[in-house]
């Protein structure tokens, strides 16, 4: 089954000591079926010692890229070439897919060719729209509006349009180029003036990788994983945070076209009965949207079979905030022995909380000046079934915690809430998650008439004796969990 061979392919090669794309310290995976039904895997990787856009040169990010990705139709290995020319190469006739968005192809192949991998990095904006509050026309999307990058440039548009149709041509002719020097050499061009002119077009970050003439239509892939894999891959170097917040929000919350067909079916039919009322016509459709979902019969068997959809190496703990947070109540069983033996009251129906348990962490230096979201994210609570010599145990009979590893801290979650909107319900969750408190009044303390005063003018003495503002201590907790 697919999902057991790309689990085996995570944990057998992937995160075997060889590193075949460095040693991975974190991991995301979701599979997804196509139209045709075929089951593929969207993953990212965390690599050790990765470098970053903007701290590390480009060319220390190209040399990194080169030792993991290539573009290559290899020669020398007939094993390789031969999974290279079946998986990895894009149709030159295109498919339907290709010509999504009016596009003639929306993967933007034949890809350009280049003697060598190198980046295309936009400065950062420093024009005075910053200052004035319009830095948003900045922003690489919307740089046709600013001009203040356009002085570094040493090229005018209209020469690196002009340079760029060039090249592609000679491609599209497809002459016998002995190297990617040749070529340019054909348009009177070399490299530098290649990359020059690529950079003066590109309006995002992006990685162009080291491709040959013959490689235009190879999709990048790693050497060592495609001979294990034997599938089409498509492995692609970060270029920011946000590329890769886009991607994960992209593919867990994708939308199922089945279902929209489904419901226009199920309009269609509630049409045809004429009589229905709007609502009974919504009811209708809300009732077939809750019970009702196509798939295809790969997916049906990996749910009948318990199978991952998706799987992470982190752990990821919601913490409540607010006034009206959400309580999980005891199993009904529970609930009818307790009303029917020593009565039932609103404090006993309710499931033990993180907030609870937080309030009755240990004494001591390490947990005294600990707010609820470092609680939650470096330990967790033992099972009835789990034991351990490092348990720590909670205050009030309340259980057990235990510290993660550090490489396995959890990944909190909160609710937002908007500071031009709901101004006390933020700074109200602002200080429950990033102040260390055992009670609910040391979050508003006498004096205090709204949260945001207590946060703005407070201060708090911490077990050191020493005092504090509270603006301080949540900031900095906070930027522990909000880096950027």
């Amino acid at each position: 089954m697919f999902d057991y061979r790309w689990h085996c392919f995570l944990k057998e090669v992937l995160m075997s000591p060889s590193n075949q794309v460095g040693k991975i310290l974190d991991f995301f995976y979701r599979i997804e079926f196509q139209q045709r039904g075929s089951p593929h895997v969207h993953a990212l990787f965390w690599i050790e010692g990765a470098p970053q856009f903007y701290k590390n040169t480009d060319l220390e990010v190209a040399q990194f890229i080169d030792q993991y990705v290539t573009c290559e139709l290899p020669s020398a290995d007939d094993t390789l070439s031969e999974v290279v020319s079946s998986v990895q190469l894009h149709s030159k006739r295109h498919s339907k897919s290709c010509r999504k968005n009016n596009t003639k192809c929306r993967f933007n192949f034949p890809k350009p060719i280049s003697a060598r991998t190198f980046i295309c990095k936009i400065p950062e904006c420093v024009c005075p729209k910053k200052a004035t509050g319009t830095e948003s026309e900045c922003l690489p999307e919307n740089r046709p509006k600013c001009t203040c990058l356009d002085k570094d440039k040493k090229m005018r548009k209209e020469v690196a349009q002009m340079i760029m149709e060039k090249v592609m041509d000679a491609m599209e002719r497809e002459e016998p180029f002995g190297s990617v020097e040749e070529l340019f050499a054909s348009v009177g061009i070399n490299q530098d003036v290649f990359e020059l002119a690529y950079w003066r077009l590109e309006t995002k970050n992006k990685v162009v990788y080291r491709r040959g003439v013959n490689d235009t239509w190879v999709n990048q892939y790693n050497k060592k994983l495609l001979k294990c894999w034997n599938a089409n891959m498509d492995i692609s170097f970060v270029t920011d945070a946000y590329a890769v917040i886009i991607y994960i929000i992209k593919y867990i919350t994708k939308a199922e076209n089945e279902i929209g067909l489904l419901l226009s079916n199920a309009l269609k039919e509630a049409n045809k009965l004429g009589n229905l009322s709007a609502k009974e016509a919504l009811k209708k459709l809300g009732s077939v949207y809750l019970h009702n979902r196509d798939v295809c019969a790969q997916e049906a068997v990996y749910r009948l079979m318990s199978m991952h959809l998706k799987e992470c190496s982190r752990k990821v703990v919601f913490i409540p905030t607010g006034n009206n947070i959400v309580r999980m109540s005891l199993p009904l069983s529970v609930l009818l022995q307790r009303a029917s033996s020593e009565g039932l009251r609103s404090e006993n129906m309710w499931m033990m909380s993180v907030v609870e348990r937080y309030q009755n962490r240990p004494d001591g230096v390490v947990f005294a000046d600990m707010c609820i979201a470092t609680f939650c994210s470096e330990y967790r609570v033992l099972s009835q079934n789990e034991d351990s010599d490092k348990k720590i145990a909670l205050q009030g009979g309340l259980g057990f915690i235990l510290r993660r590893t550090r490489t396995q801290f959890a990944v909190v979650r909160y609710m937002r809430f908007k500071l031009d909107k709901q101004e006390e319900a933020h700074f109200q969750s602002l200080l429950q998650l990033f102040l260390p408190y055992r009670t609910d009044c040391e979050l508003k303390p006498e004096g205090f008439d709204f949260y945001k005063q207590f946060h703005d003018e407070g201060n708090v003495t911490l077990a050191g004796g020493t005092a504090r503002p509270v603006r301080d201590v949540v900031d900095d907790n906070r930027a522990k969990f909000e880096v950027d």
